[in-house]
């Protein structure tokens, strides 16, 4: 995924939300108060997920690095 296309899904979601969730910095994002309430409460859902997927067989990943390019 692109910086461009990550930049637009955050400008998705803070239009979604009503609220600025990132200070942008010259040097990345930092996550503004609402932006660290939002992250508390939606972490359950996501660990709910990941618990429920865990059910299902599935092939180890090829790696568990991320590479990201800008």
């Amino acid at each position: 995924m692109t910086q461009g296309a990550v930049s637009k899904q955050i400008i998705a979601l803070e239009d979604f939300v009503g609220v600025k969730l990132f200070e942008r910095h010259s040097n990345g994002l930092e996550l503004t108060l609402e932006g660290v309430v939002l992250k508390r409460v939606t972490l359950p859902a996501f660990d709910l997920l990941l618990s429920g997927f865990a059910n299902f067989r599935r092939s180890a990943p090829s790696s568990s690095n991320i590479r990201i390019a800008t």
